[in-house]
């Protein structure tokens, strides 16, 4: 049996794709993947803007909160030099792509000009930046004009590094539905402007690709897909269930395998329905144990579970009472 050689992966992406390679039943048995990069919450709509200058001698020593890897996505979301830190020619390698962090808002800072992705680990941070930050917007309400420039500028950086064939794009949305520690369903705020947005810079990366003649791979998400409670990362809208994780990175698998497009397409199609009809139970068992959980929580049932309770305590005490009395054959 022939071994796959090990695939070098690049991810500008959101934790979703990093944790494919580690969550899951799925992730347990790979082996053949060598992660080189990884940027998360690089939004092209704060990457193409001026730098802050009074934010320029910000280093990652300065940071007060966060890991090496943490702060080093802030300073360069500070320096717009994601591009400069992943080089020139990354030919050899895949490059793996979400556009949820897409979604974020945007500070907009007191120089013209200067913008800032809106994350949750540079508000940690905020101390060092608090005087530099003129207000919050929604990235929904920046100029389209603006968002379609910056969104070629992105396109345009990254085929001068990867070779398109090699692009992959997994469509990661929020959800609005959690699966919690007792196996109920929960809900989080709706979150469908933020997919709304997501989704619109998914459709205007795939058309501006095709517009150049350039074919990449795409990795449709499944409906119904649920987070988990429990998720090593916390509860979260983009903290999936373990399925979610194991479908993703055997699409993977399929894309990094370069088959003919229509063998390719057929298979990421089965997997795609494979992991619908999983979220499906998941979801049916989940609606079960809520509607269970619903019915012992209401009055009837617990004055049911009284009355039922009730003549057994004393169906029990008059055991224990005869049982103490004399035989009646004992004294005949």
């Amino acid at each position: 049996m022939s071994v796959k050689p090990t695939v070098s992966m690049d991810i500008i992406s959101s934790c979703v794709c990093r944790d494919c390679f580690e969550i899951g039943k799925r992730a347990l048995m790979h082996n053949q993947y060598s992660i080189k990069l990884f940027f998360q919450g690089m939004s092209p709509f704060s990457l193409y803007t001026n730098p802050e200058s009074a934010l320029q001698t910000i280093s990652e020593e300065n940071l007060v909160w966060g890991n090496p890897w943490v702060k080093r996505m802030i300073v360069t979301d500070l320096r717009k030099d994601l591009f400069q830190r992943i080089g020139e020619d990354r030919k050899d390698s895949f490059l793996l792509l979400d556009f949820t962090d897409f979604s974020r808002d945007i500070l907009i800072l007191k120089t013209d000009g200067a913008y800032l992705t809106k994350t949750e680990y540079l508000m940690k941070n905020e101390e060092l930046i608090k005087d530099c930050v003129k207000e919050t917007v929604s990235v929904q309400s920046l100029p389209k004009e603006y968002l379609n420039n910056c969104l070629d500028r992105y396109i345009e950086d990254i085929l001068k590094r990867y070779e398109s064939s090699r692009i992959i794009l997994c469509k990661v949305y929020y959800v609005d539905k959690y699966i919690s520690y007792l196996g109920e369903e929960k809900y989080f705020s709706p979150v469908t402007e933020l997919n709304e947005f997501a989704d619109y810079c998914y459709t205007y990366f795939i058309n501006a690709m095709e517009s150049k003649n350039h074919k990449i791979h795409v990795i449709e998400f499944p409906s119904n897909t649920v987070c988990y409670e429990l998720h090593k990362w916390g509860c979260n809208n983009r903290h999936f269930c373990d399925e979610y994780y194991e479908y993703l990175l055997s699409a993977i698998d399929c894309c990094t395998s370069m088959y003919d497009e229509d063998v390719e397409k057929s298979m990421l199609d089965a997997l795609l329905e494979k992991c619908n009809r999983e979220f499906d139970r998941i979801s049916s068992l989940a609606a079960l144990n809520s509607e269970v959980k619903c019915i012992k929580s209401s009055r009837s049932y617990k004055i049911g579970k009284l009355l039922t309770f009730i003549p057994r305590k004393l169906k029990k005490g008059l055991k224990t009472v005869f049982a103490h009395l004399p035989h009646p054959k004992r004294h005949q």
